[in-house]
């Protein structure tokens, strides 16, 4: 018995939804705010010397930023197709 395998339609529209509801849970909101910040602090606290701790801590609030748009993105055109197209010309 082979698996049906869902047309592109119906991923585009599964990932806009899931992604939808994760826009607009609070718990997911704060989540990103709170890693935000706890990388922050560590960034902040690092002394001149500790160069790889401030940068893994100035990326991952980067990476938490940027996973927080990929879902807006994600909610509002519901295509990943397009937004990795988008993030390969920058």
């Amino acid at each position: 018995m082979s698996k049906i395998e869902p047309t592109p339609q119906v991923e585009v529209s599964r990932l806009k939804q899931a992604a939808k509801h994760l826009q607009d849970n609070p718990l997911w909101q704060e989540a990103l705010e709170i890693m935000e910040q706890e990388y922050i602090e560590i960034w902040m606290r690092t002394d001149p010397v500790q160069v790889t701790q401030r940068e893994n801590a100035y990326h991952m609030v980067q990476a938490v930023k940027k996973l927080g748009q990929q879902i807006q993105t994600f909610a509002q055109a519901g295509s990943l197709q397009r937004t990795s197209r988008d993030n390969v010309q920058k």
